[in-house]
């Protein structure tokens, strides 16, 4: 549950950043984001969850079998309802043990190999923070006036590592 908490902290913090803005920012396209926008950054994170907290015990996980709702990235008022269920279901979320997951290799191949709930709890959080880190940079380059705080798109090992003398 500690990873729970954790991705629900993050989305907390993306809430609130995204309170900050208006619709036509949240749905800018930015050179900075290789013409994206921060919508469809959050729209990507929101769908890696939900893609995991749907997959029962045994089932197939696909994070590239999501379903890419564009409604999360074109309305801030939806993306901010989402992020707010989201953050409840996660509270009560317990992983599945064992899940398969397949991933696209290319036009023709995948691979299926088996894992847990709890590792790719792991790794949805790292892959959350890592598009956060993403939005960061378009936020601090056209977005100036809104404070982000120091820990926003950072994993807790660079600021652990940031925070180390040398």
């Amino acid at each position: 549950m500690k990873i729970n908490y954790q991705i629900i902290s993050q989305l907390h913090k993306l809430g609130k950043i995204l309170n900050e803005l208006k619709e036509e920012e949240f749905t800018e396209k930015d050179s900075l984001l290789c013409g994206s926008s921060v919508g469809q950054h959050v729209r990507h994170t929101l769908e890696f969850i939900e893609c995991l907290v749907n997959t029962k015990e045994g089932e197939i996980l696909s994070y590239d079998d999501r379903k890419r709702n564009l409604v999360l990235e074109s309305s801030l008022d939806f993306a901010l309802e989402v992020i707010a269920e989201t953050e409840l279901r996660l509270a009560g979320y317990i992983p599945p043990e064992k899940i398969r997951l397949k991933h696209i290799l290319n036009e023709s191949d995948h691979s299926i190999t088996d894992t847990c709930g709890e590792r790719e709890l792991l790794f949805v959080l790292d892959h959350m923070i890592h598009h956060m880190a993403l939005i960061r940079i378009a936020m601090e380059n056209k977005f100036q006036w809104i404070l982000l705080p120091v820990d926003f798109g950072y994993t807790p090992s660079t600021l652990i590592a940031r925070s180390v003398p040398r």
